[in-house]
């Protein structure tokens, strides 16, 4: 609401789901080497929590126009829609899969609610886990502040993130019009894919996976992760819920650089900040988002002074 003049209740919501974790893994990220365990993790909670305090009271009047409901029949038409929605999710969302390697994830997770950063594993001791650190991080700390078991932690987490991407897209789509077709962009993205259709290495692969015989129709499950596609269906969403979180994050970063702030510098700074967290959460979305960071900079400054272009980059 800060950074964006907005009254769409969608967008700022979903937006705000989304930078509230990325606020809250930048504190842990950096403050971590010091405050560690179950107690370092209330204060660095608490910290976060009093900002927001601080902002929301510092800034009251912008915020109390959001507490202003209008109950005209489409906006309720389209709330009980969102509801359902996000309903329907949470309830496909407890059946998620667990085993393999969520063992692993959980064990990083609750490893780094005892004190364990920067984080290593038990059998290489020697190396940092450079292995998606931010979505277990943030995990280990929702363990550690709710002191409840870690797979509970994971599927409401699941569910957090899910339906941060879900309010943010449906969001930006009622932005445009009010309308039920609103919710398709989202509903379509979660449920099929979920993240870009293929890479291109495994193009070929994901081909031949797709349209196994000319006398066929396409196979809707060959849209997944173990075949080479960057797509996942909503149940891979809730299992991978660090991709889930870089996509998101992912998502937020692109919506900035597309919009127009007072400081342009303000907003690269808060789009490098955001790649930066991409990248400890997700490695393949920091490169996406690093390159459309990059190319929407040179629009942007190629009329600038070459002084004044390189000093903001470097920045």
């Amino acid at each position: 609401r800060l950074a964006f003049q907005r009254a769409n209740k969608v967008l700022l919501l979903g937006g705000g789901m989304i930078s509230g974790l990325a606020l809250f893994l930048l504190f842990l990220g950096n403050l971590s080497y010091i405050l560690k365990g179950f107690q370092g993790i209330g204060i660095i909670f608490f910290f976060n929590t009093i900002l927001c305090v601080y902002l929301f009271i510092k800034n009251f009047s912008l915020f109390r126009n959001l507490f202003v409901i209008n109950f005209s029949k489409k906006n309720c038409v389209m709330s009980v829609a969102i509801i359902f929605c996000l309903f329907f999710i949470f309830l496909y969302g407890k059946g998620s899969p667990e085993g393999g390697d969520i063992s692993t994830h959980w064990s990083i997770a609750t490893s780094f609610a005892r004190g364990n950063y920067p984080t290593v594993l038990p059998w290489q001791p020697n190396l940092l886990t450079a292995y998606h650190e931010g979505g277990f991080m943030v995990e280990g700390a929702i363990h550690a502040l709710a002191n409840v078991h870690i797979g509970l932690v994971h599927s409401f987490f699941s569910f957090y993130v899910v339906s941060a991407i879900f309010l943010f897209i449906t969001g930006i789509a009622l932005a445009q019009k009010i309308s039920l077709w609103s919710l398709i962009p989202a509903i379509f993205g979660l449920i099929l894919f979920g993240g870009p259709i293929f890479y291109i290495g495994n193009f070929s692969h994901f081909i031949v996976s797709l349209f196994p015989s000319p006398t066929e129709p396409p196979l809707l499950s060959s849209f997944k992760n173990g075949i080479g596609s960057g797509a996942n269906d909503l149940s891979s969403l809730y299992y991978y819920n660090f991709y889930t979180f870089g996509l998101s994050t992912l998502i937020l970063t692109v919506y900035i650089l597309l919009q127009k702030w007072t400081s342009t510098l303000s907003k690269f700074l808060v789009a490098t900040i955001l790649c930066v967290l991409t990248l400890s959460v997700m490695e393949t979305f920091f490169i996406i988002g690093v390159m459309i960071t990059a190319i929407v900079f040179i629009f942007e400054y190629k009329r600038k002074p070459l002084k004044t272009a390189m000093i903001y980059f470097i920045i």
